[in-house]
């Protein structure tokens, strides 16, 4: 999917069957229906990619360029999410489980309000070679009770995982964080 010339906006929930390039080439993209499915898709091209309903898809979230905005970290539904271009941001919380990845010089994760790792299965954070993640308020890894864990790796130059308030590792079950 490419969006050129001007902005696009819908409410028309997608399929992804394999892994979907989206191109926003600039502009804004606007996606207000749900994306599910067992496929995921690949973030390219300036501008913004804005995931405004929870997601159920499967297949991870890549990001090589521009930016992708959501409410929520579970807009990004369930594979792993991989910031290797552009940034990642959550105008609310950001709360999950699986593999985050932020690399490279420039490229960020930022939420408005706390972030999870390990919620309520294993997560693990990885920001390395220059990226940087931020939240104004508290970290938790291995949220919830039960077996949870959540890491972090933080490694080369210029990386930073930055916390306004508090850090809690191994909250309710086995967590770590490695700088």
């Amino acid at each position: 999917l490419k969006v050129t010339g001007s902005s696009l906006t819908t409410t028309v929930p997608m399929i992804l069957n394999n892994s979907t390039l989206i191109d926003t080439s600039g502009v804004d993209g606007v996606f207000g229906g749900a994306l599910s499915g067992p496929g995921g898709f690949v973030k390219i091209g300036g501008g913004n990619l804005y995931l405004n309903t929870p997601g159920s898809y499967a297949g991870g979230t890549s990001l090589f360029g521009g930016s992708i905005v959501v409410p929520a970290a579970n807009a990004l539904g369930t594979g792993p999410i991989s910031v290797l271009g552009g940034s990642l941001q959550s105008t609310g919380t950001f709360s999950r489980d699986g593999a985050v990845t932020v690399d490279g010089a420039g490229h960020s994760l930022s939420a408005a309000s706390f972030m999870e790792i390990g919620v309520g299965g294993t997560g693990s954070l990885t920001v390395k070679n220059g990226a940087q993640v931020s939240t104004p308020s508290s970290l938790a890894f291995a949220v919830l009770p039960g077996g949870t864990s959540g890491f972090a790796n933080v490694s080369g130059t210029g990386s930073s995982l930055s916390v306004g308030t508090t850090m809690f590792i191994g909250y309710n079950g086995d967590g770590g964080v490695s700088v």
